[in-house]
Formats: C-alpha cells, sequence, structure tokens
C-alpha cells in the first residue's frame, strides 16, 4: 500500500508541473486524497490572512457545493484553524469527542467523524490546509499522514509556481515600452 501512495503522488508531481491552473491541482489534490485513503470527504481550504477566515478552493465528496465559501474563521475551535495556527497536522479519531474542535460547522452538519488537516506552507507564511475526513470513525495511520503531507507539499510547489508566473507576467507587463522611432535629421 506504500508503494501505491508514493507513485500516487509521483503521478501528482508529474502533472501539477504541467497543469495549466492552480484549480485544476487542487481539485486533482482532493480527488487523490479521498481515493487513495479511501475518505468520503477532502477540501483544499485557503487561508484568508486579511479576514482570518478560511476558504475552501477545491472539495469533493461534501453534499453541497461549498468551494468558493468562507466556510469558518481560522481559529483554534476548529481542526483545519488549530492546525494553522499550531503549524503541524493534526488527526482526530472521533470528533464527537474532541470539545476543542467544535467550530467547524461544516464537519457537524455533514456528520464527520474522524479526519486529518495538514499544512499546505506559502513562502513566509501557512498558505492553507488541506484535509480529509471520514463519517466513520477511522485513525490514519503515519505513512497515511505523510501521503497527506506529500500531497500538501505538491499543491504548496504549484502555488509557488503560479504566485512567480503572475509576478513575472505582471512584471514583463509594467516593463514594456512601446518602440520610440528616432528621427534623424
Amino acid at each position: 500500500m506504500r508503494h501505491a501512495r508514493r507513485a500516487a503522488v509521483v503521478r501528482f508531481r508529474r502533472r501539477a508541473l504541467d497543469a495549466p491552473d492552480l484549480e485544476s491541482v487542487l481539485t486533482e489534490a482532493v480527488e487523490i486524497a479521498t481515493k487513495i485513503l479511501n475518505v468520503e470527504l477532502a477540501k483544499v481550504l485557503k487561508h484568508d490572512a486579511s479576514h482570518d477566515n478560511l476558504i475552501v478552493r477545491a472539495a469533493m465528496g461534501w453534499p453541497t457545493d461549498v468551494t468558493g465559501h468562507v466556510i469558518e474563521r481560522a481559529q483554534e475551535s476548529s481542526q483545519a484553524g488549530y492546525a494553522l495556527r499550531s503549524g503541524h497536522a493534526i488527526v482526530v479519531e472521533d470528533l464527537r469527542r474532541v470539545d476543542a474542535f467544535r467550530g467547524a460547522q461544516l464537519l457537524r452538519e455533514n456528520d464527520v467523524i474522524s479526519g486529518a488537516t495538514v499544512i499546505i506552507h506559502g513562502q513566509l507564511s501557512p498558505w492553507g490546509v488541506l484535509s480529509v475526513h471520514s463519517t466513520k470513525r477511522r485513525m490514519l495511520t503515519p505513512d497515511e499522514l505523510d501521503f497527506l503531507q506529500a500531497v500538501a507539499d505538491v499543491i504548496a510547489a504549484a502555488v509557488c509556481r503560479f504566485v512567480l508566473a503572475r509576478r513575472r507576467d505582471g512584471f514583463a507587463v509594467r516593463n514594456e515600452r512601446p518602440s520610440a522611432t528616432v528621427a534623424r535629421r
């Protein structure tokens, strides 16, 4: 099983390098995470530091279209917010027994019991988180958590690639100058 997870990350990394946009990378990440980890739900949340919110950028398995919506504040009362604040992965075997994470309404509304959240690193601060969830009680193994972090690391590299490309393209546009015609007499 470890070999299958490793191979999935390698294939994902190759496709992410050629992806035309970040959204396709994020969508594939949640698809791979749910399939390989055999969970029903996954999401990529981007941290909007200006408002301290978590915005769904990609989702798989959720009954409603949550993509593009703010789902919670980035506070320690949610699993995703706690992971973001602490800077490390969070694994919850039974959310019903964890009083600390009562802030995520989306998880409660969808009968989520177990889950794991890993950090998607940014250049100076976390860009966001990748989370997987199950409506069954389940504990991810250390190898499964490593796989999830590897997927998040591919997302982080893709985010960096697209940010740098946007900066480069913006720089090129700002530095374009109309050709000057010099008249000689």
